[in-house]
């Protein structure tokens, strides 16, 4: 009686270990912080295996004129490989723009610069409206 009552106890442990999603990790803080001279910077807090990521921007357009975006220090000094996506300038006030990478190392962790942009005009409108990103194997991170 009792090695039948393991063995559904067993099964029923098992059937929920593998009903149980696997979640990637938690998506790091994304924010805007002034760089220098005419340059804003995105900014991350406790990343961890970034792999990749994709920003849309808002702002005030009478205000403000994004001229470029650049990797930041973290991208820069990455030991995976980072591309760029974008920037998709939106005429109507938005920008999207996203890095991705590959490599055999993990991503970036920690806290610091992703991105440098460029700007001519007041800034204070720039704001974050959307981030998408994944760790270095793909999984979103939420």
């Amino acid at each position: 009686m009792y090695r039948k009552l393991f063995k559904y106890l067993y099964v029923v442990i098992l059937i929920l270990f593998l009903a149980h999603p696997i979640l990637a990790g938690v998506a790091p803080e994304f924010k805007i912080t002034q760089g220098s001279g005419d340059a804003v910077n995105v900014y991350v807090e406790n990343a961890t295996d970034l792999g990749a990521f994709e920003i849309e921007l808002s702002y005030d357009k009478n205000q403000i004129e994004v001229i470029s975006i650049q990797k930041g220090e973290l991208v820069r000094n990455s030991q995976r490989v980072f591309s760029q996506l974008g920037p998709k300038i939106d005429p109507s006030g938005k920008v999207t723009f996203g890095f991705f990478s590959f490599g055999n190392t993990a991503g970036i962790s920690g806290s610091g610069v992703l991105a440098d942009i460029q700007y001519s005009g007041d800034s204070s409108s720039l704001k974050i409206l959307k981030v998408k990103a994944t760790d270095s194997k793909g999984n979103v991170l939420q």
